[in-house]
């Protein structure tokens, strides 16, 4: 997919933890693609959930995006997260505002932006993760949600 002209690069990737260091650096821990899906408990016996309640199996991950723009570029943009799940339903997870910045006068700006997602998941198989800048989308990557085979002697 082509990129605003002011923009240079837009990297995406999906991880399990981020971590913001004191020294201003964030660090993406555990980059996986794959999901497992703990397989969901039965409620116990007489138990009822209320209708709000949703008794579906959760993942959480993290969303890492870095994008930098030509030097001087410092306008504010807003960014979408959006999955595309794996019937085709489209849901927007994550909305932020950020403005690209350099700490060197002449180097190329950047943003660097997470997001946590707490994903519902109705079906296995591949969603995409995508991102929008200001309604255009600068970049993407897949991940793939696998049900979970229970331990060995776990009772469910």
């Amino acid at each position: 997919m082509p990129l605003p002209s002011y923009l240079i690069s837009a990297s995406l990737l999906v991880c399990e933890k981020v971590l913001h260091e004191k020294d201003g650096v964030t660090s993406a821990i555990r980059i996986v693609d794959i999901f497992p899906v703990p397989p969901q408990l039965p409620l116990p016996p007489g138990m009822v959930l209320p209708p709000e309640i949703l008794n579906i199996p959760m993942v959480q991950a993290y969303a890492l995006l870095q994008v930098r723009a030509e030097a001087g570029h410092q306008e504010e943009h807003t960014l979408e997260f959006k999955i595309i799940k794996t019937g085709g339903e489209i849901a927007t997870v994550a909305e932020a505002k950020a403005r690209f910045q350099s700490q060197i006068e002449g180097a190329p700006g950047g943003l660097t932006v997470n997001a946590q997602l707490n994903i519902a998941v109705k079906r296995f198989g591949t969603c995409i993760l995508c991102v929008h800048m200001d309604g255009e989308e600068i970049a993407r990557t897949p991940f793939t949600l696998i049900q979970q085979k229970p331990d060995v002697g776990q009772v469910i």
